[in-house]
């Protein structure tokens, strides 16, 4: 008698078809258990369209994707690229939930080539009607410690981490500087590892952790593991409730965080066609020198699918951007050793201005996004 065993990514499938909510989804993701060698894939992105079928009509033109079931706010999908001199071909099915006006999650159980090679490539391809919020280091270290508290007397530890970091480099122009990527296998508690890491003035992309029973000074792995990353993408081995009751709900926290101040920047949305301004301000002085502005205007020269305009680089910066993709448009000031300053122009998008707030908190220096009518 042939017996049907179902695959991770079936049994996956089957809970999305009888749930009707992701609250439903995510209690009985941990009934799935350890999916080794594959990965739970987990992830929250942003997009420029506000429902289910009007995104599914936009990224319906995509090549490699298919909408293979529709329900009123949640879709599986089937992706599929080649790659490689050989066209090897990857495929796999992804489910989408939309929880909020433009907020969206996507969850799969697939193999590392499927998830990096064709799920965030194309997520990536898909810009700007799909973009994926970036993370800042305390956000990272708050997700992680918010997860051991709820495990004690069970903790957590750093196995492995991916960061970067400036470092000073000698040329033939001299002296500057240059962004490093560092991997590092360590086992660290969160609290030494983000310590570490302030110390040696680096920033994490990407932290993979396991899960122990801690009895004195000994540890007992629980073959618990799992990856969180700066973009917002959670894989781990085996879904725990606590991963549905903490991670889920702060990505969503982050993701209308970032909508609420960026939504309505525009000045072909305003009557008057006034300006709103962005203040990001970074804590410390990061334009102390010549040297400090040229490394930023540097970074933003090379934004993917950019086009800019540098008006003045010193004493102060006075850029204008384009997003070639987006259509989106901004100035940039900078007359502060601390803070720069966006300047949305006729139209400027939500989805743009994560974009590049985004990559200036991921290559250049973290600051806290503010508006500036609230700075006193």
């Amino acid at each position: 008698m042939k017996v049907n065993i179902q695959t991770p990514i079936e049994r996956l499938i089957a809970i999305w078809k009888e749930t009707a909510s992701m609250d439903a989804f995510l209690s009985n993701l941990s009934k799935i258990g350890q999916v080794d060698p594959h990965t739970f894939c987990s992830l929250v992105f942003l997009s420029s369209e506000n429902s289910i079928a009007s995104l599914n009509k936009r990224l319906i033109l995509s090549p490699g994707f298919k909408v293979e079931e529709e329900k009123p706010n949640s879709a599986l999908y089937y992706l599929n690229t080649f790659v490689g001199k050989e066209h090897e071909k990857i495929e796999g099915k992804v489910i989408l939930f939309q929880e909020k006006p433009c907020i969206y999650f996507m969850f799969t159980v697939a193999n590392r080539d499927f998830i990096d090679r064709c799920l965030l490539r194309f997520l990536v391809r898909s810009y700007p009607t799909v973009f994926q919020p970036v993370l800042k280091q305390n956000n990272l270290k708050e997700i992680l410690t918010k997860i051991e508290s709820q495990l004690s007397p069970n903790t957590i530890r750093v196995t492995k981490s991916s960061s970067k970091r400036w470092a000073v480099s000698e040329g033939l122009a001299g002296r500057g500087k240059r962004i490093c990527s560092r991997l590092d296998w360590e086992n660290a508690s969160i609290k030494d590892a983000f310590k570490e890491a302030a110390e040696e003035g680096k920033w994490f992309t990407k932290l993979t952790f396991k899960i122990y029973v801690r009895k004195g000074r000994s540890f007992t792995d629980t073959n618990y593991e799992g990856t969180i990353s700066k973009r917002g993408v959670f894989l781990t081995n085996r879904w725990s409730n606590q991963y549905s009751e903490i991670i889920i709900p702060f990505l969503l926290l982050i993701a209308e965080e970032k909508i609420s101040i960026y939504k309505n920047r525009s000045r072909a949305e305003s009557k008057s066609q006034e300006i709103r301004p962005l203040i990001i301000k970074f804590g410390k002085s990061v334009f102390e020198n010549k040297k400090n502005s040229e490394e930023f205007i540097a970074i933003l020269k090379k934004i993917p699918h950019f086009g800019y305009s540098v008006m003045h680089a010193n004493p102060y910066i006075h850029m204008s951007l384009l997003d070639y993709r987006d259509g989106s448009s901004f100035e940039i000031l900078v007359h502060e050793p601390d803070k720069a300053l966006i300047l949305p122009q006729i139209r400027t998008s939500s989805i743009a201005l994560e974009r590049i707030i985004g990559y200036i908190n991921e290559k250049f220096s973290e600051g806290e996004v503010v508006d500036l009518k609230d700075i006193q």
